[in-house]
């Protein structure tokens, strides 16, 4: 279950497909319950993963996440994407 209202989510998943690739982002359960843990072993499955590619996009997805307003979880080096 998210902790983010539905319809703030809705929003910025809307935002999400009209700016970056669809290739770069997921809300795939599979894929979601793998970024759910990293090594400081907390366990939070994401509503969204996103891959950005440069900072721009960083910047973009954090000005959406804004404008919910919705958390944001960074991680850092990802082994499960190549």
């Amino acid at each position: 279950m998210s902790a983010v209202p539905k319809n703030r989510m809705d929003n910025a998943l809307q935002r999400l497909q009209t700016t970056i690739a669809a290739s770069r982002f997921s809300t795939v359960v599979a894929v979601r319950v793998a970024y759910a843990t990293d090594s400081s072993r907390r366990n939070f499955v994401p509503d969204v993963v996103v891959w950005p590619e440069s900072a721009a996009e960083v910047a973009q997805v954090i000005a959406i996440a804004n404008e919910g307003p919705v958390p944001v979880y960074v991680r850092g080096q990802d082994p499960l994407r190549v």
